[in-house]
Formats: C-alpha cells, structure tokens, sequence
C-alpha cells in the first residue's frame, strides 16, 4: 500500500522556488500542506536566472500556461568571448533538441506564479512570518518549534530554507557548507535596442573579470536583462559607487554603455553570494531537504532553480508509489544521488576556469573550450549538460519525456 497523500501532514519550511514547488505539487495531490515562510509579507525579489529545459518540463507537468504567464525571453545560445573578441563558450540548446531553449526570467515571475497557484489551494496553509528554528523527530511525527514559541506536528518535514538552512544542522547527516570566494554584482536594467533578445551574452577577462547579460522578457510591463558583473567575495561588503561600477564594467566591455545608462541609482546594485553545500544523502528518518538547502553551488551552470523544481517533482513521484514516508525518502534520496552528484562537481570544475585568480587555466580555456565544440559528440555532451539532463558520464539522462501532468 502506498502513502495515503490525502491523510499525510506536510510542513514545509521556506516558500522560495522549491519550497513552493513542493507545497503546490503535493498540495495539488491532496496532501494537507502548511507552508511556514520567514518573512511577513513574501514578494518577488532577486535577479535574473535561466531556467532550463528540465526546469520548464516540470513547470508544463504543473500546468501549461505558466510559461506563457511569465513571459520570459527564449534564450538558444550561451556565447562568450575574451576581449580580444575570441569565442571562449559558444553552448546552443538545438544541440540536445531541435526548437529547446531556455528561459531568461525574473525570478520573481517564476516565484509569483507558483504562489498564485498555492494559494487557491484550500488544503494549503500559508504561515507568514513564522522561523521555525527546531524540529525533533518522534516517531511517526516531527515537531516544529518557532522563536515566538509555536509548535506543530508533521507527518513530513520538507527543508526548503536555502543554503542558510537553520534545521540542517540539527539532522542525523553530515555535511558541508563552505562560501565560494567568489560572488557578484547584479542590476536589472532595460532592454536595449539592438541587444539580442535570445542569446545569454558574456565577456571575460582571464577569470579576473566577467560580465554577463540575460534577456529576462518582459517583467513589470518593460523587457528587462539582467547585468551580472563577478567579483570577489571580499568586495561585496563594500558596494562601489554607480561611477566606479560603470567605468570598470565598461572598461571590459564598452558595449555596455547604453544597458549603463539605465543604471541611475546605486539602489540597483545588490550583491549575490554563493556557496557549496555537499551531503551524502538528504533525508533523515521523516524529514528531507530540497533546493540550496540541499546542495547549493556555484551558478556557472545556471541550474539552481531547474535542481529545485526537479527536487520537487521527484519527492513527490516517490511519495505516490512508496509504502511509507521513510521508504519514500530514502527513494528520493537514490533517485537524485547521481544527478545532483553530476552537476555539483561540474559546477566546482568550472568555476575556477570563469571566476578565479588563476593564470594557467584560463589561458588552457580561451584557447581549447570552444575548439572542442568542433567535434560533435564534444558538443552534445555540452548541450546534455547545459539542459540539466546528464546524471553521470555512463549513465542514462533524466528522462525529460517522462515528466509527465498531475
């Protein structure tokens, strides 16, 4: 017999994209679902992402309007150059699929449509202002405890609280949690006229300097891009003024001139740091954990909230077919072992070669990266990778076409 969903208790700490994912997913099964945020009133914040082929598949599962809903920019390529104008990376999505694309958005428009959704949902619970801080496990119940001393019992405890997770540590599993010594700058600026509409543009200056602009569609009535400028972490305590970041952007990348233009406040400027977070599986008895809580990394890959929405979607396949919540976690868990494992250690790979002090490895990228794309199996394995689809180097990819609606 597998998990009655309708008579199972979930608590989900964190309401951020997979939280939400996972409050509407099983809430849309049945499950009786409270969602505890930290913040009183939760809103659309942050900068851009690119949610990929694996990420949009399960957004369709949920309901095939969404997308059109948060008018995104389809993004077919990744290219990047040094200033010499020399192609570093040149990554195109029909290499996996003809007419695949990304998705260049807010990350608010992806956040603001998976709350409209759980909100209609009169079996979940939205509890605002609520940070759970403790949780004890008790046989078949696990206790909740917050700083303004509420309590609840759950059948299932879901950690969505980000790389920050409080609840973490209080798990029977080991695990990591070490800041890259690099971050970023980022603004949302206005489209440009003649800027490309469906191209994720970089430019590099060994891996010293990077910038990068995402097309994010249309967001608050304008098409908007995203401005990611890399720096390291040490410098983000300290925002420069708009003259000092204008002029070392544009001192790599003149072009920029006229997205800078839209830049007339230091108040646009926000910093983004990132860190490692490793474990050797994410359930403990009852509770597990999904998203950056998880297994947080470097953003070179740009699979955050694809890992997030997929964390989701697996949970709760296995909830449906497992005998209980124990087995279905430890499911989970096997399930998502090598896709993770994968894109994790991709993820630390490259970011030494994009953000660094290093000399020797990115002189070796500059002038090998693209070059191998010339070799077409070389490139497939690229576009695999780009997707959000590769588990390994011998193992089958994520089924994409066995994402199937609720």
């Amino acid at each position: 017999m597998s998990v009655s969903l309708e008579k199972l208790s979930v608590g989900v700490v964190g309401g951020g994209i997979a939280g939400a994912a996972a409050a509407l997913m099983l809430g849309r099964l049945g499950a009786q679902v409270t969602l505890y945020e930290q913040v009183i009133e939760p809103r659309a914040v942050g900068a851009g992402i690119l949610l990929q082929p694996m990420g949009l598949a399960v957004l369709r599962a949920l309901d095939a309007s969404m997308e059109a809903e948060m008018q995104g920019a389809q993004i077919i390529q990744l290219l990047g150059h040094n200033p010499r104008g020399q192609v570093v990376l040149d990554s195109r999505y029909e290499d996996w699929r003809a007419d695949s694309y990304g998705l260049g958005i807010h990350r608010g428009a992806l956040y603001d449509a998976l709350w409209r959704r759980l909100r209609l949902l009169p079996n979940v619970t939205v509890r605002t202002g609520m940070d759970v801080v403790q949780l004890k496990q008790n046989g078949a119940q696990v206790l909740l405890s917050a700083v303004n001393d509420e309590s609840a019992t759950h059948d299932l405890l879901i950690d969505a609280e980000g790389v920050h997770s409080k609840l973490r540590a209080q798990l029977d599993i080991a695990y990591t949690a070490k800041p890259y010594p690099w971050g970023a700058f980022w603004a949302i600026l206005p489209m440009t006229a003649g800027w490309s509409r469906d191209v994720l543009l970089q430019r590099y200056l060994a891996a010293r300097q990077m910038a990068g602009v995402l097309p994010m569609g249309n967001f608050g009535g304008q098409e908007m891009a995203s401005l990611f400028w890399s720096v390291p972490a040490a410098r983000l305590a300290d925002k420069p003024s708009l003259d000092e970041f204008k002029n070392e952007v544009l001192q790599l990348w003149p072009e920029l001139a006229e997205f800078l233009a839209g830049l007339i406040d230091g108040g646009q400027i926000a910093a983004a740091r990132y860190s490692d977070v490793v474990m050797p599986h994410w359930h403990d008895r009852r509770v597990v954990l999904i998203g950056d809580a998880a297994h947080a990394m470097s953003p070179q890959l740009g699979q955050g909230a694809t890992m997030g929405l997929l964390d989701a979607y697996v949970l709760t396949q296995m909830l449906r077919q497992a005998n209980d919540v124990p087995e279905a976690l430890s499911q989970y868990s096997a399930a998502r072992k090598h896709h993770l494992r994968y894109y994790q250690w991709a993820s630390r790979w490259l970011t030494p070669l994009f953000q660094s002090n290093r000399t020797v490895a990115p002189w070796l990228r500059d002038r090998f990266m693209n070059s191998g794309n010339i070799v077409p199996a070389v490139r497939r394995v690229g576009a695999r990778t780009l997707v959000g689809a590769k588990q390994g180097w011998f193992r089958r990819d994520f089924d994409v076409d066995g994402i199937v609606p609720f």
